[in-house]
């Protein structure tokens, strides 16, 4: 696929685009920089942040703009049919409902962060980003992410949400088989904290 391929393709609008989606055998990082660079000066493309555009729709407010948790999902979550990232965290916990508290910064567990944890900027907002324990995958991403409840929330906030739990498990449609082959890959410490929690038994004998 062409650049020209790229921005003309209807389903890239209002999508984040990074510079690596230009970059080939046939061009090089330096000139994607600088043809994108070329776009956006003649209003083909809006640069989001550093490094990170997008194709505008032209809507009565103007020139419309692409939302924050899109650059970071396809950043750091998933890209076309690749799984490599979840939310997890604060993020996480209020999803399913173990907290009211709403974190101004989205956290996310993913392949695509080599340290422990840190924050990253991006325009104008911030995300916090985790090196995953073991490699994610779309067969197993959200299975992590419901042994990262057990990571992330205590013993008391699990023991009164235990239904919220198992509904999160039943609603991503997430098999114990598949959950006991899984857990074995994680630490130690996560898979006494399942345990712990009682749910594990409940999910295994129903």
């Amino acid at each position: 696929m062409t650049a020209l391929d790229i921005i003309y393709n209807s389903k890239m609008v209002n999508e984040p685009l990074f510079i690596e989606d230009f970059v080939n055998e046939n061009v090089k990082y330096d000139s994607a920089k600088t043809m994108l660079s070329n776009w956006v000066r003649a209003g083909i493309l809006m640069r989001y942040a550093q490094g990170i555009y997008y194709i505008p729709k032209n809507t009565v407010l103007g020139k419309s703009t692409i939302p924050f948790e899109s650059v970071i999902e396809r950043k750091y979550i998933a890209d076309k049919n690749q799984v490599f990232g979840y939310y997890s965290g604060m993020t996480l916990l209020n999803s399913v409902g173990l907290t009211t508290q709403v974190p101004n910064i989205p956290e996310i567990t993913t392949n695509k962060e080599a340290t422990r944890k840190r924050k990253v900027t991006i325009g104008k907002r911030s995300v916090i980003v985790r090196k995953s324990e073991i490699e994610i995958s779309e067969e197993n991403a959200v299975y992590l992410q419901f042994l990262d409840i057990f990571r992330y929330a205590d013993i008391d906030s699990i023991t009164k949400s235990k239904e919220k739990i198992i509904a999160f498990f039943d609603r991503n449609r997430l098999n114990f088989n598949s959950l006991q082959q899984i857990e074995k890959e994680v630490a130690a410490k996560l898979r006494k904290a399942l345990r712990r929690s009682g749910i594990y038994d409940e999910l295994a004998y129903r």
